[in-house]
């Protein structure tokens, strides 16, 4: 289940400079926190479904 979380999290850290491209940091940090607090919320039952 951590390695789930762990290729979420790098997904977002990749797809991160194409959405918050010329945007201040703040959004970016704003874009981060959503993120990193949405990973497990979907990350977990995703993982449950997969495991089925």
């Amino acid at each position: 289940m951590a390695l789930l979380e762990v290729i979420f999290l790098l997904i977002t850290l990749i797809l991160m400079p194409f959405i918050t491209h010329g945007k201040p940091w703040s959004l970016k940090l704003l874009y981060l926190g959503f993120c990193g607090f949405f990973t497990p919320i979907i990350g977990i039952p995703l993982y449950y479904y997969l495991m089925k």
